[in-house]
């Protein structure tokens, strides 16, 4: 079995409100795309709590791609886009 590499973005200041759009996303996705190695953000199993913090959405993708463990926690990254505005990515390795 393999894995995908998969994330969202959320434009927000608060990590509260991100994580609970994550975890909505995550259950679309396993609706949409069953419960089992489907590839997407449903197969991550949990969100970790700890934030990495990026200067921009490049650098937070490399982190999750050169970070993230299949059947391990959602990587959390926060970044500021090109408006100044404060993004969360969260994603990780999703098994496939």
């Amino acid at each position: 079995m393999g894995a995908c590499l998969s994330w969202k973005t959320y434009k927000t200041n608060d990590l509260d409100k991100a994580k609970a759009m994550f975890e909505k996303d995550q259950e679309s996705d396993r609706y949409e795309n069953g419960h089992c190695y489907s590839g997407g953000i449903g197969m991550l199993d949990s969100i970790s709590n700890k934030v990495h913090v990026f200067t921009n959405q490049d650098g937070a993708v490399r982190f999750v791609a050169d970070n993230a463990q299949k059947f391990e926690d959602a990587l959390v990254t926060r970044y500021k886009n090109d408006k100044g505005e404060t993004e969360f990515l969260i994603g990780g390795l999703c098994s496939s």
